[in-house]
């Protein structure tokens, strides 16, 4: 007997011969339900249901790819802003180092976003603000810049002068509808004297160098042949300033020089820190021994050469306090020297410490004339400055007399110089409160570039003094900011 074969019932295709979907990608529980025996009335819900599961789950795919594309370009301008924020800070730093290092101690806040209060001192400075810090010369160079596609913008920049910080805030952005970052980094600020910057003559209050010329000692290059004066200012700030600096011919106009050849060295407008005059012993020689100082209670008219046999050295130094000289009237040559000890052939390391109390007043073809060693073997004194207005001595030389290889520190003094006919006129260097040059001959002033090393050995280091600029330690802190 033949068994009759059981007919096979032909399953439904849920996928469908065109889908590129295959059963790997459909949940097996949901095959297998598909797969029963059952009307095609029960089956067309769940091929809907799958229909729809296939297409949230695309469309989740879809929206977390996007997602991810959003977020990745996101993250790419946030790091462009803040690559370009970070070239900022180094190119603002990098100025405000060089051509505007005056504007590193005053504040630019004028959002107060860096303190509780409103400041703008770049605008409007304070009145003992350096030249070419004015109104009229506002750094627009530094407030904003371009680094590739993108810009940066200084925000604000405080300066504490309690703790010497410098702090700023820069932001940047790739494009003007991209991300932007924000920095803020604080800094030290530091003085840095600047080499070749010593101060041939220095006048404290005024300069008039007319037809003066200040020159290298013949020879020499001229590094210490600077003329710097503390409180010259400019004629006009809105156009004697470039970027951040004065031009050269507004220098000459402050310093009131006839000639830019007349200057070998820099000329420089700003206050230097003076060095204390050291005090003299106060033992008169003449009943005490060593330490003292040696009196000339009259006025030198005539010539002399010091030491006498009766004056006395402190350690190798001759101290003397002169009540002046005046040589203004003579018809005959008259030289005050100041040379080697009779009383011993070997006088190295000797040198002399003369504190004027009155007025030096040099005419015809006198010289005061050091014969023992460099320009810091003979150092001349002037008065202590008293606080006031006015100076209170003045040092003149007239007509052909000469000043040779010395150091004239006289801070309450008014050096004038009336024709001249030697060269050098003067020789060493000089700081006075007011110089008072001469319009009708040149008068030179030479200046040998080792005179800072002279300076340091015969008066100590705190006279080695030069033009400080403001510095910049490396950052000291970094902060990313909340852009607004």
């Amino acid at each position: 007997m033949k068994t009759a074969k059981k007919k096979s019932r032909k399953q439904p295709n849920l996928i469908g011969k065109n889908s590129n979907l295959s059963p790997k990608t459909i949940p097996l529980s949901l095959i297998k339900l598909a797969l029963q025996p059952s009307e095609t009335g029960f089956l067309m819900p769940i091929v809907i249901m799958i229909g729809l599961l296939l297409l949230g789950l695309s469309t989740t795919m879809m929206i977390t790819s996007q997602g991810d594309t959003l977020s990745s370009t996101s993250q790419k301008y946030t790091a462009q802003g803040l690559a370009i924020t970070e070239g900022g800070i180094n190119r603002t730093i990098a100025k405000l180092n060089s051509k505007y290092h005056n504007y590193l101690r005053y504040t630019y806040d004028p959002n107060a976003q860096l303190g509780d209060t409103a400041v703008d001192e770049w605008s409007t400075p304070p009145a003992e603000a350096p030249v070419c810090l004015a109104p009229e010369t506002f750094p627009t160079e530094l407030m904003s810049g371009n680094i590739g596609s993108g810009n940066y913008e200084l925000l604000a920049y405080r300066y504490d002068a309690a703790s010497e910080t410098g702090t700023l805030l820069i932001q940047g952005k790739e494009a003007p509808d991209k991300a932007v970052a924000r920095l803020q980094i604080s800094t030290t600020i530091f003085d840095k004297i600047l080499g070749g910057t010593f101060p041939g003559l220095y006048a404290i209050d005024f300069m008039n160098m007319a037809n003066n010329k200040v020159l290298a000692t013949i020879g020499d290059t001229g590094e210490s042949a600077n003329v710097i004066c503390g409180d010259c200012p400019l004629i006009n700030p809105a156009t004697d300033c470039e970027n951040g600096e004065p031009t050269q011919q507004a220098l000459l106009d402050a310093i009131g020089s006839n000639n830019a050849d007349f200057i070998q060295g820099e000329i420089v407008l700003t206050p230097l820190v003076l060095p204390t005059i050291p005090e003299q012993p106060t033992a008169d020689c003449s009943v005490s021994n060593p330490p003292c100082t040696n009196i000339i209670a009259s006025v030198i008219t005539g010539t002399k050469t010091f030491p006498f046999a009766s004056h006395k050295a402190t350690e190798g130094i001759y101290y003397y306090q002169m009540a002046g000289i005046d040589m203004s009237g003579s018809a005959i040559k008259n030289t005050v020297t100041f040379g080697p000890p009779s009383t011993t052939a070997n006088y190295k390391g000797t040198s002399y410490r003369v504190y004027v109390t009155g007025n030096i007043n040099m005419g015809g073809q006198s010289e005061l004339v050091n014969t023992i060693g460099n320009p810091g073997d003979l150092v001349i004194f002037g008065k202590l400055d008293d606080g006031d207005d006015t100076y209170d001595q003045i040092f003149t030389l007239n007509g052909g007399s000469q000043g040779l290889k010395m150091f004239i520190y006289a801070p309450d003094a008014k050096i004038t110089v009336n024709g001249g006919s030697a060269d050098p006129d003067l020789s060493g260097a000089v700081w006075a409160r007011v110089w008072d040059g001469s319009s009708s001959t040149n008068v030179e002033i030479r200046v040998p570039d080792d005179m800072p090393d002279f300076l340091e050995t015969s008066l100590g280091e705190e006279y080695v003094i030069g033009v400080s600029q403001n510095k910049t330690t490396p950052i000291t802190s970094w902060e990313q900011k909340e852009a607004n």
